[in-house]
């Protein structure tokens, strides 16, 4: 039986390798800066997801280089923008996550705190970051 859901909107679904996966992302990342004024968020989330690509291709090398351009974009965010509580807290708990990655364990058990005790924030984040808290303990 076909979906007519997706007859209907003609997509495409082939599968498609990590070199095209990597050439999209790192041509996303290339344009970032001309698209927005205040790109760093978009750029840690694309460094994140190119680590990730090269965690699963088991190139250890470029994974750390990854991370330490993702960590450096969310950084810039956490300390240049006015953030909503909730955004704050998501970005401590990923900026510690990130450090502890990165074998930055005091700055990791930092941000972790901060996103354990940002009030207003979301209680699942909480939840994470003092679970994250507990592991490194």
């Amino acid at each position: 039986m076909t979906n007519p859901y997706k007859s209907d909107l003609g997509l495409s679904f082939e599968k498609i390798d990590a070199d095209t996966i990597f050439a999209r992302l790192y041509l996303a990342l290339a344009f970032t800066h001309l698209c927005y004024d205040s790109s760093e968020m978009l750029d840690g989330r694309l460094w994140l997801n190119i680590s990730w690509m090269y965690r699963d291709c088991g190139d250890l090398e470029m994974e750390i280089y990854a991370i330490k351009k993702a960590l450096e974009a969310y950084n810039t965010v956490y300390e240049r923008y006015n953030l909503s509580k909730k955004v704050e807290q998501s970005v401590c708990l990923i900026v510690g996550e990130l450090n502890y990655k990165l074998e930055n364990i005091e700055e990791a058990k930092k941000f972790f705190f901060i996103a354990k005790s940002n009030e207003g924030g979301d209680t699942d984040v909480e939840y994470l970051a003092d679970d994250r808290l507990s592991e490194i303990k």
